[in-house]
């Protein structure tokens, strides 16, 4: 983000447009969206953000916590899908690709983890969308696709009250420049209050929360870009 403010950067993002999707993924939206109050997905707004923001960014590597019924999962894995793949240089060659991005997405409930693994199948995402079972944050130290890091984002959603110790557990996940993201901060301020006050205590994040959805707090791990 060099020469460039956080505002400034929020401004690039909201120039993306968002497509048109076929129709049988705007009817799978449709129907997760409808269900948003039983599942706690994130609202709409919310989700065609996170779209606008991984096809700007072009990220690798994503972590969520809290997958739900998949509807967030869904909306990202589709920007990762839009993505070109990424050309790299090094071992590789010259112009050698690897995959476009992937999201690594945490549940631990039981019912919830088999109906997304059903939306996600349905929406064609299983190549970008990589589900994992378990209670963070334990598992961002003992799963072999989580404790390796770089993370490029760390999108937080799970118990309110558990962000504190999401946050101290993953910042060493996320690379510089990566991006951190948490929902809920102004409809559950009592429980994210603490989250908040220790993401500025820390002092490596420039970032604010947005007025979309229930209050979304957007933050930069400060030492890079957030531009791949």
């Amino acid at each position: 983000m060099k020469h460039q403010s956080f505002e400034q950067w929020l401004e690039t993002i909201g120039d993306i447009d968002l497509p048109i999707f076929d129709q049988e993924i705007q009817t799978l939206l449709n129907e997760l969206e409808r269900q948003s109050e039983i599942y706690w997905n994130v609202p709409a707004e919310v989700g065609e953000f996170f779209y606008k923001l991984i096809v700007k960014l072009r990220p690798k590597r994503l972590m969520e916590v809290g997958t739900s019924n998949g509807y967030s999962a869904i909306r990202m894995g589709l920007a990762l899908k839009q993505n070109p793949a990424i050309h790299v240089d090094g071992d590789a060659g010259v112009g050698a690709q690897e995959s476009a991005g992937k999201l690594f997405t945490i549940e631990s409930h039981g019912g919830r983890f088999e109906l997304a693994a059903a939306n996600i199948r349905r929406a064609g995402l299983t190549d970008f969308v990589v589900q994992i079972k378990g209670h963070a944050p334990e598992i961002f130290h003992s799963d072999e696709n989580l404790k390796v890091g770089n993370f490029d984002l760390l999108f937080f959603d799970g118990i309110k009250k558990q962000h504190v110790d999401f946050l101290e557990q993953g910042i060493g996940l996320l690379k510089d420049g990566g991006v951190l993201i948490a929902d809920n901060v102004t409809s559950h301020w009592k429980d994210m209050e603490a989250f908040v006050r220790r993401v500025e205590e820390m002092g490596v994040f420039e970032g604010r929360t947005l007025e979309i959805g229930d209050g979304v707090y957007v933050g930069i791990k400060k030492g890079g870009e957030a531009s791949l």
